[in-house]
């Protein structure tokens, strides 16, 4: 069986490529966004804080 190796280093990049992946499929409403728009917007910034959170928290872990 192959094992992978998590470190800091592989956690940046995949909490930096999901939280790309977000903001580009949320980019196009910024200029002219509904109220309901601005919801998916808010949920999306909600996202992103989740993935930092779980990011640092990982990283927290390998330290230890």
């Amino acid at each position: 069986m192959n094992r992978m190796k998590i470190d800091e280093e592989c956690i940046n990049h995949n909490a930096v490529r999901i939280i790309k992946d977000l903001v580009e499929s949320r980019y196009d409403m910024i200029m002219d966004a509904t109220a309901e728009e601005r919801g998916y917007l808010l949920m999306t910034l909600g996202e992103i804080a989740g993935i930092i959170e779980m990011a640092d928290a990982m990283k927290e872990v390998l330290k230890a």
